[in-house]
């Protein structure tokens, strides 16, 4: 093939390269010449005779710069080529001449020229079947593999991990990040599918995904004008080559042809298992961070500086009654009643200027606000607090109502056992006179027969059995009082006086008598407990002077949590109780009302309408059995007493002896030895009298010491001792129990004007007692006849 002539220079004198002769050109192919010569890259037409048809101007410059040839229509084909790349050209050339349309891409240079990465693409033109020319395009690359070099160094030095896969998702490439993130070689990872890489339960999902992907169902566009698609994911969980599980953020990037169809996937993860893991122990030290909040027994409240509330824990919700949606964001004023509103008020705004206020750093007793309106004692302690330099508060609340209470009943307890003791004294002095009084009224009576004057000692009689009665209910705030003990029945106490009560209530009052079965006995005294329920009917009869609803009722409860929150004393022991309920539906009592109604003396009613003593006696009987009262009450709304007594267990049968006491043996006249020991003379005489008017043989003695002189020098035999218990010296005791051991034929009868408690300071065992001080003389002659008979 001849060689190509080569040119001293590009184009004719003014430099543009030649313009090829347009002889009978239509002009429809005028303008698609003039179309070529303005498109950048260089395009020529070869004509099936292999003769250059057109060619714009970036094909001539290409062509000098190359060959150093200059285009002109008309050329042969072959005259341009140049070796090495000649017969690549020519074939590539035949082949379109074919109708195949070839691209082919080599590294092209000449004249001292740079070598240039060029695509030609050459494209059957025109014919039916057979082209008529061949149209050729090059296209420069340096741009497109400057970007693939480019990219292939960003590919490799990316320090995320980064990989391409294919339309089945397997790893085309990966860079050194994705190694030594996944511990896979490059090596493993080329070939293996995606799916090996995250956990078996997440398989089938990824699987999915990546089909969807493909398919274009999910991502979305990148750009305008570009068919590429991504996808982005957080927190997908995946596995290393050694099992272990991590985490990361996925994007991925469909690289796409125009028509969709995807040429490679690009796939980036950055792991995230640091800040997965770091969240995982944050969230985990929150839980145990609100676990331990809501555990603490006291309440937790927290503030910012505003004063509005952020958190509070369950003791506080239990406390407030709220919950914490209900009240997070609210003023904490809404927990406070009003007269603390203004001084929590005051106490911010002088932290907020000065930075201090008295009210941190301290705490104590406060009233707080429940969300049904009550009010409930609480103790309060404040701290400051920073957090991102934001100040705060925290409130440790403590619910003190059950500590209240228990302060209140020691007080009360204090009160009572102060005046029991000064009634065990006032008693004990008045129930001798009462003895006096009634011992000569009692002579009195034997001497006057049936003369009037007979009349006035029955009234002094009947005057000292009621100053009698007036001493046993002083004598009842005594915790220890002497009474006799038995198994009682409380549904039986209340059917049996169900009668008297009607009779006590007036007509315009519905007494309503409820008993439940089953309920087990309770170890009382069966006298005093008669009491509690006369008092306390009588109570709410009075608190009905219109009329009303009174109901007398028992019950059985359990006590398994103590505590006035689940409506039980907040003192009692876990236990069965039964409960003696009497309620009216008068005119109630206010809450200070409430607070000393069980004081003695104390009474709402008008002066001389009432002692006082009435509940003040409920209490210290029913304190005395270890039981309590419980009273529910508002004005206008009427009153609730509940009286709670310990349930009897078995082998309880307290102290009352169960057999009938036998008829006391009487004689015709006397004739025994009884030594009176008694420290008041106005006692003993009237004692000595009536003994002496039996028949009996009379000694007396002041004192336990004077007695046993006595003892030892009278001559003859004596049968009885009548003593009393607290005297000067020697005790009444210590002179039985002398006596007994020195002569044990000597029978002893036991006298006392005192309570059990000053008693049992005494160290004395009040059922050694007898006779209780004021006694009736001829009771006396009974004990002292049985006695000796016995």
């Amino acid at each position: 093939m001849p060689r190509p002539t080569r040119g001293t220079g590009p184009g004719s004198s003014n430099g543009e390269p030649p313009v090829p002769r347009a002889d009978g050109v239509e002009r429809r192919e005028l303008v698609d010449y003039a179309l070529y010569s303005l498109i950048d890259e260089p395009i020529a037409i070869w004509g099936r005779d292999r003769r250059l048809l057109y060619f714009n101007r970036a094909a001539y410059d290409i062509t000098y710069r190359i060959t150093g040839l200059e285009l002109s229509r008309g050329m042969e084909f072959d005259e341009v080529m140049v070796e090495p790349t000649a017969s690549e050209f020519v074939e590539s050339f035949d082949r379109a001449l074919e109708g195949e349309p070839v691209d082919l891409t080599f590294e092209q240079s000449g004249l001292g020229q740079a070598a240039e990465w060029r695509e030609y693409q050459f494209r059957p033109v025109g014919g039916d079947g057979t082209p008529e020319a061949v149209c050729i395009t090059g296209i420069d690359l340096a741009q497109q593999r400057w970007a693939d070099e480019q990219f292939s160094v960003i590919f490799e030095a990316a320090p995320i991990a980064m990989a391409m896969l294919d339309d089945r998702g397997r790893f085309r490439q990966v860079n050194d990040a994705f190694v030594e993130q996944m511990g896979y070689s490059r090596e493993e990872s080329i070939g293996r599918p995606i799916s090996t890489l995250v956990p078996p339960e997440t398989r089938e999902q990824v699987a999915r995904e990546y089909r969807q992907f493909v398919s274009g169902e999910l991502g979305e566009r990148v750009g305008k004008g570009f068919p590429h698609t991504r996808w982005f994911s957080r927190e997908r969980c995946y596995l290393r080559a050694d099992g272990e599980r991590r985490w990361g953020d996925l994007v991925r990037v469909a690289i796409r042809e125009q028509d969709g169809t995807l040429d490679y996937m690009l796939v980036m993860l950055l792991d995230t298992t640091k800040y997965k893991r770091s969240q995982q122990a944050l969230e985990e030290e929150k839980s145990r961070t609100q676990a331990i909040f809501d555990a603490a027994v006291d309440g937790i409240v927290t503030i910012d500086e505003k004063g509005l509330i952020q958190r509070l824990n369950r003791a506080a919700e239990e406390i407030y009654g709220y919950s914490a949606a209900e009240i997070v964001g609210q003023s904490v004023e809404v927990l406070m009643p009003e007269p603390m509103r203004e001084l929590h008020a005051a106490y911010l705004a002088e932290h907020g200027v000065t930075g201090m206020s008295q009210f941190v750093g301290t705490g104590g007793e406060y009233e707080a606000l429940r969300k049904d309106g009550s009010i409930v004692p609480v103790y309060l302690s404040v701290g400051e607090m920073s957090v991102d330099h934001e100040r705060g508060f925290v409130g440790v609340v403590r619910d003190i109502s059950r500590q209240k209470n228990l302060e209140e009943r020691v007080r009360r307890s204090e009160r009572m056992e102060a005046l029991g003791q000064l009634a065990a004294g006032i008693a004990h002095d008045f129930n001798n006179v009462l003895t006096i009084v009634n011992s000569y009224a009692h002579t009195g009576l034997d001497e006057a027969g049936q003369s009037p004057a007979a009349f006035h000692f029955h009234k002094i009689k009947s005057a000292a059995e009621r100053g009698a009665r007036l001493t046993r209910q002083l004598l009842t705030f005594s915790p220890a009082q002497i009474g006799e003990t038995a198994t009682v029945d409380l549904n039986a106490v209340v059917r049996g006086l169900e009668g008297l009560l009607r009779s006590v209530v007036e007509e315009d009052i519905d007494l309503e008598v409820e008993t439940v079965d089953g309920v087990p006995p309770i170890v009382a005294d069966p006298g005093q407990i008669e009491q509690v329920l006369m008092n306390l009917v009588v109570n709410a009869r009075d608190a009905m002077p219109h009329g009303g609803t009174l109901c007398v009722s028992t019950e059985l409860t359990h006590v398994s949590q103590p505590g006035r929150f689940n409506g039980t004393p907040a003192h009692l022991p876990q236990g069965d109780y039964v409960v003696l309920v009497v309620s009216d539906t008068g005119h109630g009592m206010d809450q200070a009302t409430q607070k000393r109604i069980f004081e003695p003396f104390f009474t709402t009613k008008p002066e001389g309408k009432g002692t006082g003593l009435g509940l003040a006696t409920v209490y210290g009987i029913v304190r005395r059995y270890h039981g309590d009262v419980v009273v529910d009450s508002e004005l206008g709304k009427g009153a609730t007493f509940r009286v709670y007594f310990p349930a009897a267990e078995e082998g309880d049968e307290g102290t009352e002896d169960e057999e009938e006491p036998s008829e006391p043996v009487r004689r015709a006249k006397a004739t025994e030895a009884v030594l009176v020991v008694e420290d008041e003379e106005d006692i003993r005489e009237p004692l000595r009298m009536v003994l002496e008017a039996e028949g009996y043989t009379v000694l007396e003695a002041a004192s336990g010491e004077e007695a046993l002189e006595v003892v030892e020098s009278y001559p003859e035999r004596i049968d009885l001792v009548l003593t009393d218990v607290v005297m000067p010296g020697v005790t009444g005791v210590e002179l039985s129990k002398s006596l007994r051991d020195a002569y044990p034929s000597i029978r002893s009868v036991l006298v006392s004007g005192y309570s059990g408690e000053v008693l049992e300071r005494k160290d004395i065992d009040a059922q050694q007692v007898r006779l209780s001080k004021p006694y009736d003389l001829e009771d006396l002659l009974d004990v002292v006849r049985d006695m000796l008979s016995s």
